[in-house]
C-alpha cells in the first residue's frame, strides 16, 4: 500500500496543490491585509470631506473677533436664535432675536437686513446649527457660527445687553 506523504495543516494552506477556491481565498486575505490601511485612510479622508460640507461649513467666528467688530461698529448681522425669554435675560449687543423654529417663516426679515455676513448663536450651539442649515437652504452664503455660543460669551465676561 503506497501512501502519499502527509503534510501538516499550515503547509497545506500554502501548497500549490490547493484547490482553486482556497487559493483565491488566501490571495484575497493577503490583498485585504495589505490594502486595509489604505482603505481605512481613504474612508476617513472621504468622511472628513463629507463632514466639512455639513452644518458648520459656513465657518466660525471667535468671541474676540466679534467683540472687536462690535466695539468698532463694524459687526455683521448678529442673529440670536434662542427664545425671547433667554434673549431678554441677556444677549450680545446688537443681536436680533428670531427663534430658530420661527426662522423659516421669518427669512424675509433676515433678507431685508442686507446681504452681509450673518453671525448665528444660541446658548450652546445646537439651535444655532439648525438655524445655519435653515439659512444655507434658503440661499444665504456668508454665515458664521459664534465659537462657544452664549455660554462662552458670558464666561469671557463680554458685554451683554438685557431687556427688563
Amino acid at each position: 500500500m503506497s501512501s502519499a506523504p502527509r503534510r501538516s495543516f499550515p503547509a497545506a494552506l500554502f501548497s500549490s496543490a490547493l484547490p482553486s477556491p482556497l487559493k483565491n481565498m488566501h490571495e484575497f486575505q493577503c490583498i485585504v491585509r495589505r490594502g486595509l490601511p489604505l482603505l481605512l485612510a481613504s474612508v476617513i479622508a472621504i468622511g472628513s470631506v463629507a463632514c466639512s460640507d455639513g452644518v458648520n461649513a459656513s465657518g466660525l467666528i471667535s468671541q474676540a473677533d466679534l467683540a472687536e467688530q462690535i466695539e468698532a461698529k463694524t459687526a455683521p448681522i448678529i442673529l440670536d436664535v434662542r427664545t425671547a425669554r433667554e434673549y431678554r435675560a441677556g444677549h450680545i449687543p446688537g443681536a436680533i432675536n428670531i427663534h430658530y423654529r420661527e426662522l423659516p417663516e421669518r427669512l424675509e426679515e433676515v433678507s431685508a437686513l442686507g446681504g452681509q455676513e450673518i453671525v448665528v448663536y444660541c446658548e450652546r450651539g445646537i439651535r444655532a446649527n439648525f438655524a445655519e442649515r435653515t439659512l444655507q437652504a434658503a440661499g444665504f452664503k456668508s454665515i458664521l457660527h459664534l465659537d462657544g455660543d452664549m455660554v462662552v460669551w458670558r464666561a469671557n465676561d463680554l458685554p451683554i445687553e438685557e431687556i427688563p
